[in-house]
């Protein structure tokens, strides 16, 4: 399967040349002529494929935030904890400041980049143009730094190996819903590609413009 970019002029997001993108395979790359820096990498129904992704990472996101991350037995005492419970326990432990970046790195920046990327590709494949495209683009690349939730679940790996040898740790299903939004979000991360965004406005639009590829800003 190939594409084409018919009169399309794409600006080097690096060092801001023009220059055409050729006819590419499923899965090559066009470099920038004069830095070589990637332009777009072609890949067949990257919206369609990213949205799916994205859709299930909702769906798995929600059980996270419901469901107990790690069940303890001690001398008779029997605790659960969630990803919620760890922000309160940390503050209620004196760090305040680490139980609010928990919060935002695990709950609140995944939340808002999941609902920025499904509210920017479901309504193009409706068939229509949100009015949000240009603010979310913006808004997902200041966001995505944030999205901390594979560090969280190193740390609660960690955490379950170490207390297991004091206590008895069991695993919640959240832990598993973890580790699969993890998987789901790097898949969609993977699959995703804004030049395509941009081609699919330009199709909605029904005209042809210049785009710097990389970071999906228009020019």
């Amino acid at each position: 399967m190939r594409t084409t970019h018919p009169d399309r002029l794409c600006a080097c997001v690096e060092c801001d040349c023009l220059q055409r993108i050729p006819s590419l395979e499923d899965g090559a790359a066009a470099h920038c002529s004069r830095c070589g820096a990637e332009l777009f990498r072609f890949q067949a129904a990257s919206l369609d494929r990213t949205l799916a992704f994205l859709l299930a990472s909702a769906v798995v996101f929600l059980i996270l935030n419901t469901g107990v991350l790690m069940e303890f037995d001690k001398s008779g005492l029997h605790r659960e904890t969630t990803i919620f419970g760890t922000a309160v326990a940390l503050r209620d432990h004196g760090m305040s400041g680490m139980g609010v970046l928990v919060l935002a790195t695990a709950q609140f920046m995944p939340a808002l980049e999941l609902a920025l990327l499904i509210g920017l590709l479901l309504p193009l494949r409706l068939g229509f143009v949100p009015p949000w495209l240009a603010p979310a683009f913006r808004l997902i690349a200041v966001v995505r730094p944030w999205v901390m939730l594979d560090v969280f679940l190193l740390a609660a790996i960690v955490t379950l190996s170490r207390l297991s040898q004091i206590a008895e740790a069991y695993t919640g299903p959240a832990l598993f819903a973890l580790g699969g939004y993890v998987i789901l979000r790097a898949l969609a991360m993977q699959a995703y590609e804004p030049d395509e965004v941009w081609r699919r406005v330009a199709e909605l639009d029904g005209h042809t413009t210049s785009y710097g590829i990389a970071d999906g800003v228009e020019r």
